[in-house]
């Protein structure tokens, strides 16, 4: 969306179906924002590209809602949420509005989902990146093999039910190597795991550690045992974070906090991961030029870094987008987890931290 000029509109919106009328229901919510959106001077072609994608989204029963970004008449960038948003919202300025999408989306989190029964399994991967994959896996293709123990009788009985455990077995390890080849591509933190009990019983014996630590067990594909696997994941993640941060700030070194240290980190490119804090309601605002790179506290700054025509926004706007040039990393906290000044901070680079000791 940054290599596009804008003005921006940007559009929030819930978009659950498991209510009564939901179509006419989003039509509702959709004419108010677009109402909004046109009081601040979007054009009419960037608010028929925007109507022509709301309320497009897949059906889902849960809550959940869209994200869109438009500009010149086109729609850039439309991302389905997971909840809905909490307040429908309109923004329209010189740059998109992404902090709501990163603060609910939040990192992702590598996840191998694994449906196993007694001839194999069905693994669905997803990695770092959002990249996903799937393919059924099975290991024993002797069709001669028994796969189910029944009552044959007679002297052979035993060993036909020896064999049909046997070939469990040997399903459950073939099963328990490409799980561990798979997680161990994707760096998988979840290992979801449903089916047929008995199978996912064998598979468990099978699993080294660390796998057979990361895996959970989701009853008949439950979705919601996953996203709170994966939300468990987030959650040790940033309390690390934050830990992390509290002991640096505690010795004076390897941070900064504020909204002006942390801009002036940034343009310097000494930030290392920038932490923010999320304030729909901020009235907070920064200047820019048109690199990334280029923001500043006031016009006056970049004026006299030779920027001709800076311009103002959110304040989260333009620090989100001047990580899309940057290697700095982004972490949203709640303000349980860290109290910072003004919502924002930052972990400086190890290097910058080495500099400051000499």
């Amino acid at each position: 969306m940054y290599e596009n000029d804008g003005p921006w509109a940007t559009a929030y919106i819930g978009t659950r179906r498991d209510v009564e009328n939901a179509p006419k229901e989003i039509n509702l919510r959709w004419r108010g924002l677009r109402a909004r959106l046109a009081e601040r001077g979007c054009d009419e072609a960037t608010l028929a590209a925007m109507g022509s994608v709301i309320g497009n989204d897949r059906f889902r029963g849960h809550p959940h809602g869209q994200a869109v970004f438009a500009a010149r008449g086109k729609v850039a960038g439309v991302y389905e949420l997971p909840d809905s948003p909490s307040l429908d919202s309109a923004h329209y300025g010189p740059l998109p509005h992404a902090m709501p999408l990163l603060a609910q989306l939040g990192d992702p989190v590598p996840c191998l989902v694994v449906h196993v029964d007694r001839t194999g399994a069905e693994l669905v991967a997803e990695d770092a990146d959002g990249n996903a994959d799937d393919r059924r896996v099975t290991p024993v293709t002797d069709a001669t093999a028994p796969i189910h123990k029944v009552q044959a009788g007679g002297w052979s009985h035993p060993r036909y039910q020896r064999r049909a455990a046997n070939t469990w077995e040997a399903n459950a390890r073939g099963v328990a190597e490409e799980v561990e080849r798979t997680a161990a591509r994707i760096g998988a933190d979840v290992i979801a795991v449903d089916g047929d009990p008995r199978a996912r019983g064998l598979l468990r014996s099978h699993l080294d550690r660390p796998w057979s630590e990361r895996l959970v067990e989701a009853e008949g594909r439950n979705g919601s045992t996953v996203r709170e696997a994966v939300e468990k994941v987030r959650e040790t993640t940033r309390e690390a974070l934050a830990e992390r941060f509290c002991r640096r700030r505690a010795d004076g070194d390897g941070v900064v906090e504020g909204l002006a240290p942390t801009v002036e980190a940034l343009a310097a490119a000494r930030v290392d991961t920038l932490v923010l804090h999320n304030h729909p309601e901020s009235t907070a605002r920064l200047w820019f030029g048109p690199e990334p790179g280029q923001l500043a506290m006031t016009e006056a700054e970049l004026l006299a870094q030779g920027v001709t025509e800076p311009q103002c926004d959110r304040a989260d706007a333009v620090l989100v987008r001047a990580l899309t040039t940057s290697a700095a990393a982004l972490e949203v906290l709640e303000e349980h987890h860290l109290g910072l000044k003004e919502g924002v901070g930052a972990l400086l680079r190890q290097m910058e931290r080495a500099e400051a000791t000499r």
